[in-house]
């Protein structure tokens, strides 16, 4: 369910966004678990980085973690493409 999915860590993120039925194929799943959202955080807010909601500073904004899911999960993407995110 949205907004339940938040973990400790990138995995647990990951984990609860698949209990919750958000995401549910392999390659999905992988793609999340390889890609931290940790990394993507300023230094000085990681510590907000896998609670499953968006984040906005500034012009800075991270949609939350299972809306990022149930896109990738509706794209269906195949091996070889790529998903890019950009505001507007």
């Amino acid at each position: 369910m949205a907004y339940r999915s938040s973990g400790a860590n990138n995995d647990e993120l990951v984990e609860n966004l698949k209990s919750f039925g958000i995401i549910h194929t392999p390659r999905v799943y992988q793609a999340l678990r390889h890609v931290d959202r940790g990394e993507f955080m300023p230094e000085e807010h990681r510590s907000q980085a896998y609670q499953d909601q968006p984040f906005c500073i500034n012009h800075f904004h991270l949609s939350a973690p299972h809306i990022y899911g149930s896109v990738l999960e509706a794209l269906d993407l195949q091996p070889g493409v790529a998903f890019l995110n950009i505001g507007s």
